[in-house]
């Protein structure tokens, strides 16, 4: 199997990101989108600035929808930190390696660390989400056998 290219990788990130924009899964498609974007920016390859903008545009979409999972001052405070943090990754994902030496060195690390602090909380939310279905299916179950005994 061939490695997925940058190209790929890039689409898939903002694919992902421009899902949760659209309110269904919003927890699963931004973590998914996360991971992408993680996993592309530790190439060396840089992406083209349609691709950066892209990936923008789709954060920036998706922000509302996110910032709605999560609740209080803090949680809320950590996803918007996570929202510009992807927003940042894009752009230094863009950058040619002599402009990311003009940055300081903390910036990547905090911008990655943002990231992976909404990436996990969104999994968390999709899991969850997931462990709730099949309680549901569970239930539904028992439901449906109740009635076809009860009428018997």
């Amino acid at each position: 199997m061939e490695p997925i290219g940058i190209d790929d990788t890039a689409a898939f990130a903002a694919d992902e990101i421009e899902r949760a924009a659209g309110g269904r899964d919003v927890a699963w498609h931004m973590s998914n989108g996360i991971v992408a974007l993680q996993r592309g920016i530790q190439k060396r390859e840089l992406i083209s600035a349609s691709q950066r903008d892209s990936i923008v545009r789709a954060a920036l979409n998706a922000r509302d929808e996110v910032l709605s999972l999560f609740s209080g001052p803090e949680d809320g405070r950590l996803a918007a930190n996570g929202m510009e943090a992807i927003i940042g990754l894009a752009i230094l994902w863009g950058e040619p390696p002599a402009r990311r030496t003009l940055r300081h060195p903390h910036v990547r690390p905090d911008l990655e660390a943002y990231a992976r602090v909404l990436r996990n909380r969104c999994h968390n939310l999709a899991l969850l989400d997931e462990v709730k279905s099949r309680a549901d299916d569970r239930r539904a179950g028992l439901v449906q056998k109740m009635l076809r005994e009860a009428s018997a």
